[in-house]
């Protein structure tokens, strides 16, 4: 009688564990808050997004933000896809609040647009904001570049937005420029 228990318990005890796993696994979710500018990358949309020192045409720029991990059930096996937890930011970013700014004037076929003006917003600039990764990617297209002429030379890239809980992220990128 004992040993029929014994065996009942030794196979529903790893049952028993393996199904804890899984519904910890499958419910998990980990909330972050965003706490500062983290990278910025500028990649040639010409050579298959490359990175680069010097950008000759079409450009992207990657902005990756700082974030911490505020609550939720930790996760211990992240190897996975299958096996993550969901992220939820607490804080994201306002996309109105957003800016892309030049220190320097860009001539256009019919207007100049003055230092300091936000480049989001013109045709040929795509944003997206990413909340999940925490990131916001900028493509600037040939299309820009033909209806405006950015002076080559070295110039400084001014990346700027405010989360929903009021923190101002910002950072600068000093970028040469030969279009």
């Amino acid at each position: 009688m004992f040993k029929n228990k014994r065996i009942t318990l030794l196979t529903l005890y790893p049952v028993c564990i393996v199904l804890v796993i899984f519904l910890v696994q499958s419910c998990c979710e980990r909330k972050e808050r965003l706490t500062g500018m983290g990278a910025i990358g500028q990649y040639s949309l010409v050579d298959s997004l490359s990175a680069t020192d010097t950008l000759r045409g079409p450009f992207a720029l990657n902005i990756y933000y700082e974030r911490d991990v505020i609550g939720g059930i930790p996760n211990p096996v992240s190897s996975a896809y299958a096996t993550t937890c969901a992220i939820t930011v607490v804080n994201p970013i306002i996309p109105s609040s957003f800016s892309f700014t030049l220190n320097s004037p860009i001539y256009g076929l019919t207007d100049t647009l003055e230092a300091g003006t936000n480049l989001l917003g013109k045709v040929g600039i795509v944003q997206n904001i990413d909340a999940y990764y925490s990131s916001v990617n900028i493509h600037v297209s040939q299309g820009f570049l033909n209806e405006y002429s950015i002076p080559n030379g070295v110039h400084e890239i001014l990346i700027a937005g405010m989360t929903q809980d009021g923190l101002v992220l910002s950072d600068s990128l000093s970028i040469a420029f030969n279009l």
